[in-house]
């Protein structure tokens, strides 16, 4: 990850240009003439003028000579059937980025500054997929991951979700991205460049938001979509059909079709991901006519006795799957899905989708008895020979290969840092802070620690790890899991109750429908792990020390509250738990829990620390520095 303070702005869109220049192939092949080259001549000739024209403030001037040039631009690779994203373009467009960057920068520094703090999933991490991911993760994905919609990148693969929505050092992606050569992705290609990372987890820092049309539509209809016309009409259902394509048809072709007939080469030139594709047919020809199944070739080649020939090749169709399909011909093929370009899969819940329904419907009971089925089947999968220890308490039950006395221990200091939880976050006490309760996982070697996590949390862990934290959205898994590392540190390493009292913090935190500063995320469990534990904890401790360069450098102190300062975890994580430990200090517990109570309605950071403390974000901030000894440059 990059170390820097802050990605320069001029760099976050040089960024974005040059790797638009490496993503967006020619539309149709095309090639620069000599008539097109001396264009692009006369339009760099005319771009030199601007640098000195801004220096003079002549604005307007500016702007209608980029305007110009941005027409001319576009006019030269509509001719040559390029992209304006082309390589072949590349030197032009870079340098009309970079004049439309000073131009914005002088009008309007503050506006501008803000708008470019902001990362957008379209203009800059679109481009980052489409060159670096989609070749491994589109058509039949490696690790069942799909990363050319960002419903699938949202979706997750194999291995679990991608994503945790505003805290990128949670976020498996940037595990994945910034790992060792052997792990890293892309895999056997060079790695995503210091800029390409810190614009990742920037835009997952900020939550992770999506600002294209549809959450389906592929990323090169996002990155150009101009030349994608609007989705086409199909009749649709009248009310009297007896099969659905929606509920009946697209279930089996979506198992059965897409092996062979997606992506760039589909078999005979046929697309079925959509309905729109299904209705186009392919190099024989329609497949499909409606109201008359024994002329619709689909059909036909689903009924044909010839082996070679029957489709699908591979598995087979049901005869209500048959039935369904020559029905639906014969009443009309009428579609009921919305849009015509929505993907087959898309058209139906997801089993995640469908488990979440029949989770919801578990009474309290029901769901704790769940939990504690699923806990237990965890351990065998990892341990079949291992019978483990266990303790249960109010809300969590405790599993490990420590000692009943350990575990114990373990639920003692728990019981005690919920009710820390419960003020915090204004909770009654009959109110349960995981459905089903959570479990906790002790263990007290290195390696049963680590190998519970690759296959249980399904997450590769760092040396510095000793704890993590799975909690998804359904409460199909809330569990905590913990390598025991004592009860004393030498700085380097947190004792397991510090451990503890950050990752139940953390799963806490899961549940919460709210988007938090990034320091609140990421500092709230160590700071009130700090709290928890003796006092002369040298691990604790060793955040003070660690924040001093770091903070020299900021241009603001109130920045410590906001976003995006800090991109690399050596540098976040301790000025966010001092800064929490000073808050908790300041106002003690009652008005921090004001300040989580604000945000989670919705309030700004600068607003909500007003509010709450009665005075100036700026004001808090130098207190902080001073409480710190810290002297800025």
């Amino acid at each position: 990850m990059n170390t820097t303070s802050r990605i320069p702005l001029l760099s976050l869109c040089l960024v974005l240009a040059l790797i638009c220049t490496g993503t967006s192939a020619a539309r149709g092949g095309g090639e620069l003439t000599s008539e097109h080259r001396k264009e692009l001549s006369s339009i760099r000739r005319e771009m030199s003028k601007v640098s000195s024209l801004i220096r003079r403030r002549k604005l307007d001037e500016v702007e209608r000579i980029l305007d110009d040039v941005e027409s001319r631009l576009r006019q030269v690779a509509d001719e040559a059937d390029l992209s304006p994203g082309d390589r072949l373009l590349a030197s032009v467009t870079n340098l009309l980025v970079r004049q439309r960057h000073g131009l914005a920068l002088r009008r309007n520094p503050k506006k501008y500054l803000e708008e470019q703090n902001t990362v957008s999933f379209v203009k800059h991490v679109a481009p980052i997929l489409k060159a670096r991911c989609v070749e491994c993760h589109a058509d039949d994905p490696s690790g069942k991951l799909k990363l050319d919609t960002f419903a699938g990148m949202k979706k997750g693969g194999k291995t679990g979700p991608l994503l945790v929505m505003g805290n990128a050092n949670r976020s498996l992606i940037m595990y994945r991205l910034a790992a060792s050569e052997q792990h890293r992705m892309p895999l056997k290609e060079s790695p995503l460049s210091p800029n390409e990372l810190s614009l990742l987890a920037l835009w997952i820092n900020q939550g992770a938001k999506f600002d294209g049309a549809n959450e389906e539509h592929d990323l090169d209809e996002l990155l150009d979509p101009r030349h994608v016309a609007p989705p086409k009409e199909f009749p649709k259902p009248t009310g009297g059909e007896t099969v659905s394509f929606r509920n009946d048809i697209a279930p089996f072709m979506a198992a059965h079709c897409l092996r062979c007939h997606q992506g760039k080469m589909p078999s005979g030139q046929l697309l079925l991901v959509d309905f729109e594709s299904i209705m186009q047919g392919g190099r024989h020809g329609r497949i499909l006519i409606p109201g008359n199944p024994d002329e619709s070739l689909m059909y036909q080649l689903m009924a044909s006795y010839d082996e070679a020939n029957r489709m699908p090749l591979e598995g087979k169709v049901t005869k209500k799957n048959f039935e369904d399909l020559g029905t639906w011909i014969r009443e009309g093929a009428r579609y009921d899905g919305g849009n015509s370009r929505l993907h087959l899969r898309a058209l139906n819940p997801a089993d995640s989708e469908m488990r979440a329904a029949e989770l919801a419907t578990l009474t309290a009971e029901q769901f704790r008895q769940f939990r504690e089925t699923r806990s237990t089947g965890q351990w065998k999968k990892v341990f079949p020979d291992v019978e483990p220890k266990s303790v249960t308490s109010t809300g969590i039950q405790l599993y490990g290969n420590v000692s009943t006395g350990r575990l114990t221990e373990v639920q003692e200091w728990s019981d005690t840092h919920l009710e820390t939880l419960r003020e915090l976050f204004a909770l009654n006490q009959n109110q349960p802070l995981w459905r089903g309760g959570l479990s906790v996982f002790v263990f007290g070697g290195r390696g049963e620690f680590e190998t519970f996590n690759q296959q249980i949390a399904l997450r590769r862990v760092f040396t510095e790890n000793h704890g993590t934290t799975l909690v998804s959205s359904t409460f199909e898994d809330a569990l905590v899991i913990l390598h025991d590392t004592g009860d004393r540190s030498d700085g380097t390493a947190p004792t397991l109750e510090f451990s503890l009292v950050e990752q139940l913090t953390s799963a806490y935190l899961a549940t919460i429908d709210a988007t938090y500063p990034e320091w609140v995320v990421e500092g709230l469990g160590p700071a009130l792990a700090a709290r928890q534990v003796d006092d002369k904890d040298k691990y604790a401790d060793s955040f003070r020390g660690a924040v001093v360069e770091s903070l020299r450098k900021l241009e603001k102190p109130a920045d410590v509250f906001h976003d995006g300062v800090f991109f690399s975890s050596e540098q976040a994580r301790p000025v966010a738990v001092t800064v929490t430990q000073f808050l908790l200090k300041r106002g003690r517990v009652r008005n921090f829990a004001k300040l989580m109570t604000a945000l989670q309605a919705g309030g700004d950071i600068d607003n909500s620390i007003r509010i709450v403390y009665g005075a100036d974000p700026d004001v808090i901030a130098r207190a902080y520095f001073s409480d710190l000894k810290i002297r800025r440059r």
